[in-house]
């Protein structure tokens, strides 16, 4: 019984630790982009200052960028969007963040004539809502019916305060979810505010978007 009742009190502890510890680090959100000079959208959490992004060739020799927008997250995290100052060839390439984080590998393809619009599978609507307690903070997260599309770029309006925020979030299985996680994400939300997300659907591997689109709501997960 005693040996029973230690191994719980270590399982208990090991648990409270885990959800303390942060995830800090960085995330490319354009994986794959056509040829040309895209927009790269690198995400950064926990991040004190902005951080220093280099975008390197198969080779190793760098290519200049620029970073054109940042988009002020939740708790210390940001999105920054960068382009190259130079046509990109279709290939492989990498983004480093800081140099202290694993390279971030990019994909380059070559550009489609034609290349068909990302599709609303109908109009935008919540599908689910919830709020996860962490030891670092909650995870709040809205769901949103999207389309065949695998990057979306929202724009939130807090219907009260007018405040608006803006950043990127993927699309998985045709939704998107706006909200943040335990460390750091693009929007914060807060219980029993209404909110409108305008939403445009993005496929950066083909250089084209959708029109965008509104849902509204109020968070009360």
């Amino acid at each position: 019984m005693k040996t029973l009742l230690l191994a719980a009190m270590v399982l208990a502890i090991g648990t409270e630790r885990a959800e303390a510890k942060c995830g800090c680090g960085a995330d490319l959100l354009t994986t794959s982009v056509a040829e040309g000079q895209p927009r790269i959208v690198v995400a950064a959490s926990c991040a004190q200052k902005a951080p220093t992004i280099t975008l390197e060739d198969a080779a190793g020799k760098s290519v200049a960028i620029a970073v054109t927008a940042t988009h002020d997250g939740y708790s210390r995290s940001a999105q920054f969007v960068v382009e190259p100052r130079r046509t990109l060839l279709p290939g492989t390439y990498k983004v480093l963040v800081d140099g202290r984080y694993d390279p971030l590998p990019l994909t380059v393809v070559a550009a489609t004539k034609n290349a068909s619009l990302p599709a609303w599978s109908s109009a935008p609507s919540v599908t689910d809502q919830k709020q996860m307690e962490f030891g670092c903070g909650p995870a709040k997260t809205v769901k949103v019916s999207a389309g065949t599309a695998s990057l979306a770029y929202v724009e939130l309006v807090d219907v009260s305060s007018k405040q608006q925020t803006a950043g990127y979030v993927r699309v998985e299985n045709g939704e998107l979810a706006i909200g943040h996680g335990m460390c750091g994400g693009a929007f914060e939300l807060m219980k029993g505010r209404s909110y409108t997300a305008a939403i445009t659907l993005l496929a950066p591997e083909r250089g084209t978007s959708s029109m965008s689109r509104t849902v509204s709501f109020t968070y009360a997960p």
